[in-house]
């Protein structure tokens, strides 16, 4: 939890909170006083300031709450997507490697942003109705009755013995969910470019695969929803009793004392909000382990997997290179692993190396959407070539791919000059020899 918690902005939008349920506690001991100080004037006159000026000046607070809330979010989520892309930078060991972008990109473009969602909305409820209990049980033990103070320590105690008894459930049950979430978010991202091509053949297998996945997702979210609740319902019956029990206890004992009812017949909606307020707590503490399971998963799409070895993909013996006025063309049958050499040349030159993949799918200021294939791939080669600089090492990995005879003699004399002052090696879609 550390991740969250440890923030300028967590910090502040705490002790906000702290003063906006400091202000609701004020306004409870104000309304307890005021039934004590019907016959004195100036006391009565007082105490009715302060409980008005709580009830108006607590508004203030709950404004800058929600500003703060969401400046906590944004913040996670810069923090998350830092550790994310410095985690993986320069991982090309993993590029093609469809179950790490379904699991660990498909995790970074959704299911993070619901995580930091759920944790920072969950840490701001609990911080929010636990200093709300803690403050108005204190004010109203210290002024009403302390026989509260014991009853509410055992309403705690209950919970926290069901909460033990359930924990690991819970976090079994959210665990699911979320392995079912992940993997309808890898399907749906695999759909987009059949579902425009709309071939016929495949797209009935992803609609049934997509169905059955939807359909395995909303029966596991909704089944354990209907375990959680009840699972939570039977811990706040159970909980409530001490201070129900204490609380119908003494407004009986009032009913012969007016000194002693009216405190607590005023009080009555604030006593019935804080056991609201414990339910709240009862739901998100079993929630909790609900959070740890979900950030079990956030944590694991930062960890990057061992390195590959990529030399295995290679059959060494079968790769050739042509050498022709500073170029080096790798070729070789299919499977002999062409691609592979130019990325353990990307390995181990870092940063000296440049690796532009086929089709060119990388980002590039110049190239818009609305650009062709060839317009995309021209841009990029342009702005390599007007960034040249010496003594640099170019991968270009079938860059030739999808390209007409003409556009390939354009492309490959931008490639001819960048190799006048940098190595370049190239894999060719088309080998046709150097030109």
């Amino acid at each position: 939890m550390k991740f969250f918690i440890k923030t300028k902005q967590f910090f502040f939008l705490s002790l906000v909170i702290v003063i906006q349920q400091a202000m609701v506690a004020g306004s409870t001991y104000f309304l307890i006083k005021l039934t004590s100080s019907q016959h004195e004037q100036r006391g009565f006159l007082i105490q009715l300031f302060g409980f008005l000026s709580c009830l108006t000046l607590v508004y203030f607070p709950v404004s800058l709450q929600k500003y703060l809330q969401d400046k906590w979010v944004l913040s996670i989520q810069k923090k998350y997507l830092g550790l994310f892309r410095k985690n993986y930078q320069g991982r090309i060991d993993l590029l093609g490697n469809s179950v790490a972008q379904n699991e660990k990109f498909g995790f970074m473009q959704r299911e993070s942003f619901h995580v930091i969602d759920q944790v920072t909305f969950y840490w701001n409820d609990l911080l929010t109705t636990a200093l709300n209990v803690v403050f108005n049980i204190a004010v109203i033990g210290a002024t009403l009755d302390k026989s509260f103070i014991g009853a509410y320590t055992g309403s705690f105690a209950i919970y926290g013995f069901f909460a033990y008894v359930f924990a690991k459930p819970l976090g079994m049950w959210s665990a699911a969910t979320q392995a079912s979430r992940v993997a309808h978010s890898s399907i749906l991202s695999k759909s987009w470019n059949t579902l425009l091509i709309g071939n016929q053949m495949n797209i009935e297998s992803l609609y049934k695969l997509e169905g059955d996945c939807f359909s395995e997702l909303s029966s596991r979210v909704l089944k354990n929803r209907s375990k959680t609740e009840s699972v939570q319902l039977l811990i706040t019956l159970v909980t409530m009793v001490p201070v129900m029990g204490l609380l119908i206890y003494l407004i009986i004992q009032g009913l012969q004392n007016p000194v002693v009812l009216f405190p607590l017949i005023a009080t009555l909606h604030r006593q019935v909000q804080i056991i609201q307020h414990i339910e709240v707590m009862g739901t998100l503490g079993l929630h909790y382990h609900s959070m740890s399971a979900l950030l079990n998963g956030f944590f694991s799409s930062m960890q990057t997997p061992e390195k590959q070895t990529l030399d295995q993909r290679m059959k060494q013996e079968h790769l050739q290179f042509i050498h022709s006025n500073g170029r080096t063309l790798v070729t070789g049958p299919n499977g002999a692993g062409k691609s592979t050499w130019l990325k353990i040349k990307k390995q181990q030159l870092g940063d000296q190396a440049v690796y532009v993949p086929a089709n060119m799918e990388i980002f590039f200021e110049q190239i818009s959407d609305e650009m062709s294939t060839g317009q995309k791939a021209m841009a990029i080669l342009k702005h390599i070539e007007a960034e040249n600089s010496k003594d640099r090492v170019f991968l270009f990995d079938e860059w030739d791919a999808n390209l007409d005879n003409i556009n390939r003699e354009i492309f490959s004399a931008v490639i001819q000059n960048i190799a006048k002052t940098n190595l370049v090696y190239e894999v060719r879609h088309n080998e046709y020899g150097l030109r």
